[in-house]
């Protein structure tokens, strides 16, 4: 159940940071799509595991990488400068740290 969360994260992160990287809104069409994956792996794991407390955690991490995405999308005037680039590589940790530490 974690590995399909965790592979749900990273393909959101994915299209998260080819956004960064491109600005193509192809990436921008993707999110809705790869969020809504995250959501539903939430919901699958939520609904069978008695770790509660440890998917409270897993999802307040999850914050993180939902505002620092939000912050992405919604800046393609930032596009390939080194801000984004910061963002992206803040991105890519914070998901590293769910799906290697769980």
């Amino acid at each position: 159940m974690l590995n399909e969360l965790g592979r749900s994260i990273t393909d959101f992160v994915e299209s998260v940071q080819e956004f960064g990287l491109t600005g193509d809104i192809k990436y921008k069409k993707l999110y809705g799509k790869k969020l809504s994956a995250v959501y539903k792996s939430f919901g699958i794991i939520n609904a069978k595991t008695e770790h509660r407390a440890d998917l409270q955690l897993i999802s307040l991490k999850f914050q993180d990488i939902l505002e620092l995405s939000r912050t992405i999308m919604s800046r393609p005037d930032e596009v390939r400068t080194p801000e984004m680039l910061e963002r992206i590589k803040n991105i890519e940790v914070a998901a590293l740290e769910i799906i290697f530490e769980n």
